[in-house]
């Protein structure tokens, strides 16, 4: 992926989100994003089933190296509650409280790698938050693990639709989530609510 920056394009991301379904629909999903996520969020999107066909290494890590990532709010506590209100430390807490993610949890294959991307000094979690917490809350120290190195990126993203415009807007913006989420708000304000459906 090139990430030469280039200068950020407001029109288009209006253009994105107005000009399908889905698109009107993430502009909640968007403006909803607190700072907080914001440095573990990629800034692309991909296609689970190419992510999981990966022939991925896997390694075993101590799950104190990924306890920041309890503090992430990811989350929503039901499909009717505010977009990212719930970290993986409140479920840790508080497991009756949100039934839905403790189901998940308990369900969780935890044989399964959780599956990481680094970048800018982060380690970022591309899928397996609650396969991550499940071997927490039970007292392991550690966990099953599988890095994608950046060169793979390109072979796991969405290109068609929105999601896969998003990946070519978003391709040469290093901040393009806080670009996105900065046009998502203002249309909130400045055009009819009706028109963005709420996010579910």
């Amino acid at each position: 992926m090139d990430v030469t920056p280039t200068i950020y394009d407001r029109e288009v991301l209006e253009k994105l989100f107005n000009g399908s379904a889905k698109g009107r629909r993430h502009v909640h999903f968007f403006a909803a994003i607190p700072d907080d996520l914001i440095p573990h969020l990629p800034g692309f999107w991909w296609d689970q089933r190419k992510l999981f066909a990966l022939d991925l290494e896997k390694e075993i890590l101590s799950t104190s190296e990924l306890d920041y990532l309890l503090d992430v709010p990811i989350w929503r506590a039901t499909a009717q509650s505010s977009l990212f209100a719930v970290r993986g430390r409140d479920i840790l807490m508080n497991p009756k409280r949100y039934p839905d993610h403790w189901r998940r949890i308990q369900a969780a294959d935890i044989s399964y790698p959780i599956i990481l991307y680094k970048r800018d000094g982060y380690i970022l979690l591309l899928d397996g938050y609650h396969r991550l917490l499940k071997p927490i809350y039970e007292g392991h120290s550690h966990i099953h693990a599988s890095f994608i190195a950046y060169e793979r990126i390109d072979g796991i993203l969405i290109t068609e639709r929105f999601l896969g415009e998003l990946n070519t807007a978003s391709r040469d913006d290093p901040e393009f989530i806080v670009h996105a989420r900065e046009v998502a708000r203002d249309l909130l304000v400045s055009e009819k609510v009706d028109q963005y459906p709420a996010w579910t």
